[in-house]
């Protein structure tokens, strides 16, 4: 596995991004940092792996009614967030 770059790993994106624009290929720098991130998701600047602390928050504070209703999670390791939603009641 690589080590993590000496920036952070938005910086580290960001820089991935403007080298693929200046050669006009503004989608070629996903290949680059998925391969050079050798899935670990802490190269990886929007991979949380866990609910999002906003999103968490709101659920804690405003408690929707959620028994037996279901919910559409956005995530690539659904086991690893899987747990909080049953917690809050989803299915």
């Amino acid at each position: 596995m690589p080590e993590l770059p000496a920036q952070s790993s938005l910086q580290w994106a960001k820089n991935l991004a403007d080298v693929a624009l200046e050669r006009t290929d503004p989608t070629g720098w996903f290949e680059t940092l998925y391969a050079e991130a050798d899935r670990n998701p802490q190269q990886v600047p929007w991979a949380r792996l866990a609910v999002h602390p906003h999103l968490r928050t709101w659920l804690d504070r405003s408690q929707p009614e959620t028994t037996g209703k279901s919910a559409l999670v956005s995530a690539v390791a659904w086991e690893m967030t899987q747990k909080p939603w049953q917690n809050w009641g989803f299915r």
